[in-house]
């Protein structure tokens, strides 16, 4: 009875204080990301939420696949605003706090059969007891594609289950086009018994999908901001 009050406690708080409204979603658009096509949906057959995405970006492809491939420098770059702005946070229990380069081939080959490796450290922004600093989280680099210096397709997944998630992994692909880089994606994310049963498509848009999407808008500022070293 306990265990089960406490869930619903939780994840009643994720529905609630743990994120921000819909019309909130929206708000760092940019010039950064020209256009946006999004859907996320649930499969009851695997009990795992599905987003298909495509964002077009007005970037270079050869300088945003040099950001990419420069893992050491991830940690710069790829959680800015992660939690929402200074002026607009968005009250997220889980917030994002660093991301490191753990373990990589000696030299890059997309043909590699070295592991690249990143870990993520979050907060998890409750009162004590239920609250915690310092927690970890792997994702591994475990596909890299790219055809004449030129970024194709990349993915990142959860090595091992954890206490939340089941399954994470996020299959990005990359075309040159005349529009600009167009980025598609698909993620899948299935979490653990005990909390999916709480979970729904609303809150898992404001938590998951608008993270996604900042990420590919950070890719495309650091892009941005390299070339203007250059």
């Amino acid at each position: 009875m306990w265990r089960w009050f406490f869930s619903f406690w939780i994840v009643s708080l994720v529905g609630t204080v743990g994120v921000a409204r819909d019309e909130d979603s929206n708000a760092s658009k940019s010039n950064h990301a020209q256009t946006r096509n999004i859907e996320t949906s649930y499969e009851k057959s695997s009990s795992s939420y599905r987003t298909l995405g495509r964002v077009t970006l007005s970037v270079p492809i050869q300088a945003a696949t040099h950001v990419i491939k420069d893992f050491s420098t991830y940690g710069e770059w790829a959680l800015r605003g992660m939690n929402g702005e200074e002026n607009n946070p968005r009250g997220f229990i889980a917030l994002l706090r660093e991301m490191r380069l753990q373990a990589r081939p000696n030299e890059f080959d997309s043909t590699s059969d070295g592991i690249t490796q990143f870990e993520v450290l979050f907060d998890i922004d409750l009162v004590w007891p239920f609250g915690s600093r310092g927690n970890r989280i792997a994702l591994v680099l475990d596909s890299f594609l790219e055809d004449q210096g030129q970024i194709r397709s990349f993915r990142l997944l959860l090595p091992d289950k954890n206490l939340i998630l089941d399954q994470f992994l996020v299959q990005f692909d990359v075309d040159n086009r005349e529009s600009g880089v167009e980025v598609t994606f698909e993620c899948r994310t299935r979490f653990a018994s005990w909390i999916d049963v709480f979970f729904n498509v609303h809150r898992y848009k404001q938590n998951i999908e608008w993270r996604l999407l900042r990420l590919i808008q950070n890719l495309s500022e650091r892009t941005e901001e390299k070339m203007e070293l250059i």
